[in-house]
Parts: structure tokens; sequence; C-alpha cells
């Protein structure tokens, strides 16, 4: 067998005459047999219950079907193959391995027509969203060649975000100068639900026309915080207190690592800045609890938050 699987590697001859076979499985022979037959039996009832077995039916896969999808592989340099028994099923597998609730589908006008119904019946089951591809480029084409101006211009934007898909569903966003949780994206408008439940209707073109922040596409976020100590505290014993805080935490994460720092001496403080990277579901609570506990830390080591400063100078007459 051939270790090494990058397609290239070696003369095309020779990865054909080594992929696949496996003459140690077959007594020595260089080819595997030729596996007819659909019922594949076993030795007992439990044996037969045993869905985990490698073959239970012949039309899901055999020796002889196993050692071509490793020839493909090897000849390709892939990172696997799968043989299906009909064209359908081979659309189907690609389809579903590949898409999940929320995904939009284009699907060209001209596609195998199952595999447009099982993309119309099954894909929406799951909350899988398919549009035709000529239906949509006609759509792009009309919308840019208006003046995309108010409800066209909506349109016009609401094909952008298909396309582009700056933010999903379930994402926490801000667009448009408002914030929420992306509840439902149409040709029209972007539907977001705020913290506080309430229900924002943003129109598309009001989305796409100004700048777009997605708090959710990442899967980490850096929580950055800022604490203010006085001019006569101890700064490193400030420091000690904020990084045992955060080392406690068990939600920070190690890589990246923590940064503590001096980031100003401002009128009445030093400022201290603190950048804490954790999974994004994590950040709010990250927050709050630091802002919390380490306030309640510094009073129990003596250490100060100041208050702004006033002088006030009065002249006599």
């Amino acid at each position: 067998m051939i270790k090494t699987k990058s397609a290239g590697s070696e003369d095309i001859a020779t990865r054909l005459a080594h992929a696949g076979p496996s003459p140690h499985d077959n007594h020595g022979f260089v080819n595997p047999p030729v596996f007819h037959g659909s019922t594949v039996l076993a030795p007992t009832l439990e044996a037969a219950q045993d869905r985990t077995r490698r073959y239970v039916y012949g039309r899901q896969g055999t020796p002889t079907t196993t050692a071509l999808e490793q020839t493909v592989t090897d000849i390709e340099g892939a990172a696997g193959t799968v043989l299906t028994s009909s064209g359908l099923e081979a659309c189907t597998v690609a389809l579903l391995s590949s898409t999940k609730a929320g995904d939009h589908v284009l699907v060209a006008d001209n596609v195998y027509g199952p595999t447009r119904r099982f993309c119309d019946k099954v894909l929406a089951r799951f909350g899988v969203e398919t549009t035709s591809l000529v239906a949509a480029i006609g759509a792009a084409a009309f919308a840019v060649g208006l003046a995309l101006q108010g409800t066209l211009g909506n349109v016009a934007a609401g094909v952008m975000l298909v396309f582009f898909r700056p933010y999903s569903l379930g994402d926490f966003v801000e667009v448009g100068g408002v914030s929420g949780t992306v509840a439902d994206i149409n040709l029209f408008t972007t539907e977001l639900n705020t913290p506080d439940n309430k229900t924002i209707i943003v129109p598309n073109g009001q989305a796409w026309g100004n700048v777009i922040t997605n708090y959710s596409v990442k899967p980490t976020r850096r929580v950055d915080i800022t604490f203010g100590i006085s001019y006569d505290d101890d700064i490193n014993k400030a420091m000690e207190v904020i990084r045992a805080h955060y080392d406690a935490d068990e939600r920070v994460l190690k890589d990246p690592e923590f940064f503590l720092g001096v980031i100003a001496h401002n009128t009445s403080s030093i400022d201290i800045v603190t950048r804490a990277w954790v999974k994004t579901p994590d950040y709010w609570s990250v927050y709050f609890d630091a802002m919390k506990g380490i306030k309640e830390a510094f009073d129990a080591n003596g250490i100060e938050i100041p208050y702004p400063h006033q002088v006030e100078v009065r002249k006599k007459a």
C-alpha cells in the first residue's frame, strides 16, 4: 500500500498498480475478489443486530467497493471517498453532509429533477432554504440595473445579503445602528430580537449600506476592561489582585495569553487595562463577574478606585 496520499507524488501507473489492493487480507492475491449479492449473514442474532458492523447489506457496500473507494482516494490524494448506488444518492449524500439548518442553497434551474425535489421537500424540513440560481441571478441583475432607492434598494440589498451572508439566523449583530439576535432575513427587511425582548425591523438597504458588526461569527472574543487605581496605591499589588481574579476564572482561555498592563496616567487615576480571551457565549458573564469581583478584591486589599477631583478657586472681591 502507498502510505503517501498526495496526488502526483508518484507516477499515475505506479499509483494505479498499488492503490486499493490488500494482499494480506486476500491470502496474497493482488486484487480483491468480486462480491455479488445483497444479503449479508451474521453468525448470531446479536451480531446481526449490531449496526456498527462494516458490512450489513450489499447495497451499502462490499469489500470490492471498499477497495475501489481506497483506490480513488489514493489516486486523488483525498481524505476519503464514498461510492453510492445511484446518482440521486450521490447528490443527496453531498447535500446532507454540507448543509445545516439556516443555510441557503442556490440550485441551477436545469438540475436533475429528483435532486431538485429532494431540496424542495426534504432539505426544507431541516430548515435549509433552496432558491433557483436563475431566479436569484435574475433578481440580482434586475436590482443592480435599477436606481437602488426605496423599496427597490431594499430588494437589491436583500439579494446582496443572501449572496454574501454577513450574518445568519441566530447571530447577535449590530446593523443600521441597532443590535439584536437575527430572527429572520427576507428580501426586504432583517428582523432582530433585542435582549430585552423587543423586535426591531431593519430595512435591508439600511443594513447593507452601513457597518455590520457580527458578535457571534467567531468562536472566541476578547474581554477588554480598564480599572483605575489611586496614585497612592501600589501598582504591582493592584496588578497581582487583578491577575489572581482572572487566573481563578476557568472560563478565561490560556491561549491567547491573558494580558495586563498600565495603559494611562489619568488626571486622578492610574489606569490598568485587562484583555482576556473567552469563548463567545461566555463574554458577558466573564465581563460582569470581573467588574464585581475585582471591585470586591480591591476593597479587601485596601486599593482605592478614585473619584474625579475638582478644585474650586474663589477670589475675594
